[in-house]
């Protein structure tokens, strides 16, 4: 039995599918249309046993060995990308593959959803043969042969590829600080929403009722900043730091006050231990 036969029958006793020879060979082609998996895939098990990345360059295809790469050229735009097979199917029969989310987007038909695609078996056990790009031009101005134009293409096509997904990779960690900027701001607002015009609260927003005077130590036009001297005075503070929220231009003013005395005289003996941790400060009323 030769070499060949024993591959096919291989494939056919591990993955329950019957591959012919030409399939098992560098060079092998195919034309068809092409789709792609819907997010709802995302991690789940391939037929290959790995979990499912939409991020990947890979493809299901019903016959090829999993880890054959494929060459995939969409003649409509020109456009290329390499897949690794990794999984069964499409189950529709009008279909050649079904690729990853990454490899659509090289292929530029995310919006249309499929397209008719020429496909070309590149290499075998998750390798691709292929010579280095910075030589290749001169190669076949020198009248290379067709395996050697091919090699080529393939090499292009990888050296691209690699820059896309450097360039889909720094995309994506500019829209994740974008979500977390936008994450923050809504945060901050929702708890400006919570911090009522002519009420006190504690550091942590709890609503309080102060009577009597306090030592006031700052105002702010920002929660944050009021936030942050109250948390740092409650460190060095036997008594208890409020925020008032009071309107001053047609806006919030945030009021930082320490303590809660029944007399003024009282808040005054509390204002000389404020100042003598570093503040400046002066008797207020709460209600005020």
């Amino acid at each position: 039995m030769g070499l060949k036969n024993i591959i096919c029958g291989l494939c056919w006793l591990f993955t329950g599918v019957s591959v012919s020879v030409a399939q098992t060979e560098v060079g092998y082609r195919q034309k068809g249309k092409v789709s792609y998996y819907a997010d709802k895939f995302q991690g789940r098990k391939t037929a290959s046993g790995e979990k499912f990345n939409n991020q990947e360059m890979t493809a299901a295809h019903r016959k090829l060995p999993f880890n054959t790469m494929v060459k995939v050229v969409n003649p409509a735009n020109g456009k290329s990308c390499l897949v690794r097979i990794n999984d069964r199917g499409p189950y529709s029969k009008e279909r050649v593959l079904d690729l990853s989310r990454s490899a659509a987007q090289q292929l530029g038909i995310l919006q249309a959803g499929w397209a008719t695609v020429n496909i070309e078996v590149v290499g075998l056990r998750g390798e691709v043969k292929t010579i280095p790009s910075k030589g290749l031009l001169a190669e076949e101005k020198n009248g290379g042969d067709e395996r050697q134009r091919a090699e080529v293409e393939v090499a292009l096509i990888l050296e691209r590829q690699r820059d896309e997904e450097k360039k889909m990779a720094e995309d994506e960690v500019r829209r994740m600080a974008e979500d977390a900027v936008r994450t923050a701001e809504a945060a901050r607002l929702a708890s400006e929403a919570n911090f009522k015009l002519n009420q006190s609260y504690s550091a942590g927003g709890v609503e309080k009722a102060p009577a009597g005077f306090g030592v006031q130590v700052g105002a702010y036009h920002n929660l944050d900043d009021a936030k942050d001297t109250a948390g740092k005075l409650f460190q060095s503070s036997a008594e208890e730091v409020y925020i008032r929220v009071m309107e001053a231009d047609g806006g919030k003013v945030y009021r930082v006050l320490a303590g809660a005395f029944d007399k003024r005289a009282t808040a005054r003996k509390f204002l000389a231990v404020v100042e003598k941790a570093g503040y400046a400060c002066f008797v207020k009323r709460h209600a005020e």
